[in-house]
C-alpha cells in the first residue's frame, strides 16, 4: 500500500516537472516570437520611412496646406514626416507648442508603437480611425495593448475620429488636465524631498525667527490680554 502510495507521488511529481518544463518552453517561444515581430515591425517602418524620402517636398507642402487651412502658423519638422495619418497630425499641431520637444511620434513600447506619446507624463495618446478600429477583432486588439502599457505604468487616452474634428476643446482639455495634474504631484514632492533635506536645527531656527516675526506684528493691547 505504502510503494502504491509512493509511486503515486513519484508520478505526480513527474507529472508536475513536465507541466513546469511546458510553461518554460512555451514562455520561451513567446518571447521569441515577440522579438521576431518587433524585428519585423521595425525593418517594415525602417523600409516605409526609407521609401518616402524622394515624396517628402510633397509631403512638405501638403503638410503646410494642412496647417494653414486650420488656422496654424506653417512650420516643418520631423516628427510630421514619421506620423501615419492626418489625424495624427491634426492633433499634433494643436498640443505642439505647449509640449514642444516632449512629444514623440510612433514611440516604442514593447511590441506596440504609441500614436503620439508624452514620456515624460507616461501618457499614450491613441487615435482611433473608423477603418482601421471598426472591426471586433481590431477592438480586441486595442484593449491588448491598452493593458500591456497599463502594466508598464503608462496612462492611455482613446480618441476618435470624431472627438478630434468635432471635440478638439474636449480632447485639449483632457491632455491638459492630465499634464497639469503630473506636474503639480511632481511639484509636491519636489517640495517634500527639499524639506526632509533640510536639517532638523536649520527648521527650529526658522521657526524661531517666524515667531519673532509674529510677536513683531501682535498688536499690545493683544499681548497684554494673552498675560
Amino acid at each position: 500500500m505504502k510503494s502504491k502510495i509512493d509511486n503515486d507521488s513519484l508520478k505526480e511529481e513527474g507529472w508536475l516537472k513536465q507541466m513546469e518544463t511546458l510553461k518554460l518552453q512555451w514562455k520561451s517561444v513567446k518571447q521569441g516570437y515577440r522579438k521576431t515581430r518587433r524585428k519585423y515591425i521595425e525593418l517594415k517602418r525602417w523600409g516605409k520611412q526609407k521609401l518616402r524620402i524622394p515624396f517628402y517636398p510633397i509631403y512638405a507642402i501638403c503638410f503646410i496646406i494642412e496647417q494653414i487651412t486650420q488656422g496654424h502658423l506653417p512650420v516643418l519638422d520631423r516628427h510630421m514626416f514619421l506620423m501615419d495619418s492626418w489625424l495624427e497630425r491634426n492633433l499634433y499641431y494643436q498640443i505642439r507648442n505647449k509640449y514642444k520637444g516632449r512629444i514623440i511620434p510612433q514611440h516604442p513600447l514593447g511590441p506596440y508603437w504609441i500614436d503620439l506619446a508624452l514620456p515624460e507624463y507616461m501618457l499614450a495618446i491613441e487615435l482611433d480611425g473608423y477603418k482601421y478600429h471598426s472591426s471586433p477583432k481590431q477592438r480586441e486588439h486595442d484593449q491588448r495593448r491598452d493593458t500591456y502599457m497599463f502594466r508598464q505604468g503608462w496612462t492611455v487616452m482613446r480618441f476618435t475620429y470624431t472627438d478630434v474634428q468635432n471635440r478638439m476643446a474636449d480632447v485639449l482639455h483632457q491632455i491638459e488636465s492630465y499634464t497639469h495634474q503630473r506636474d503639480q504631484v511632481k511639484q509636491e514632492m519636489k517640495l517634500k524631498v527639499e524639506e526632509e533635506k533640510v536639517p532638523e536645527f536649520v527648521k527650529h531656527h526658522l521657526r524661531q525667527i517666524e515667531l519673532k516675526k509674529a510677536e513683531t506684528i501682535v498688536p499690545e493691547f493683544l499681548k497684554r490680554h494673552i498675560k
